[in-house]
């Protein structure tokens, strides 16, 4: 299915935003897409985009049958009249147009640690080159380097690793930051400690 926009949705487009109708079409033809929603009865979809010119999200409406885009609407818009996106949708639509359009940045690494008391302590490490969060957590994870490298910060400012709970990995692309929480149970503090939050 190749989307496209009616007059009305390029109208719409050019009074909302900075992108041009044709960079629209282009990134409701990114693959993978991002649906929000299907109404069955009607064959009508809602795809997530981001806009890297304007730094904000905004919700395509359209026909799944004959590819037609009928508006664009801003995500408080949508969000107005009808749910809340999922901040997973949000993230993805925002990681895919980084992907395709950004070059790749230094990774900055954070890390929520577990304190002596049980409670958590959000620590930045470093940064990290050579590596990208675009193809997601599992391909970070499973990157021979990066946890040795992660190590490495840790030692560098002091941090047990058996300590952290989590990493918060950030890739920014212009003004635009990607967050990526990975969580690390396997670690055996996770299993001794009783964790509140402060």
């Amino acid at each position: 299915m190749v989307f496209h926009l009616s007059a009305h949705a390029a109208q719409r487009v050019v009074e909302r935003s900075r992108l041009t109708p044709e960079e629209t079409v282009r990134l409701l033809n990114l693959d993978p897409r991002v649906f929000i929603g299907h109404q069955q009865e009607d064959n009508r979809v809602h795809l997530c985009l981001y806009s890297l010119q304007d730094a904000r999200f905004y919700v395509a409406v359209g026909n799944a049958r004959d590819g037609a885009i009928a508006t664009v609407l801003t995500l408080a818009q949508f969000q107005w009249s009808h749910s809340r996106v999922p901040d997973d949708k949000l993230w993805r639509a925002r990681r895919y147009v980084i992907s395709d359009e950004g070059p790749e940045r230094p990774l900055q690494v954070s890390a929520k640690v577990i304190r002596s008391d049980g409670r958590f302590k959000m620590m930045l490490l470093g940064k990290l080159d050579g590596f990208t969060i675009r193809k997601g957590v599992d391909a970070l994870i499973e990157h021979p380097e990066f946890l040795d490298q992660v190590h490495e910060l840790c030692k560098e400012k002091g941090v047990d690793f058996e300590r952290v709970a989590m990493l918060v990995v950030r890739e920014r692309s212009d003004d635009v930051g990607v967050l990526l929480p990975i969580e690390l149970p396997g670690n055996k503090m996770l299993h001794q400690t009783r964790w509140t939050e402060p």
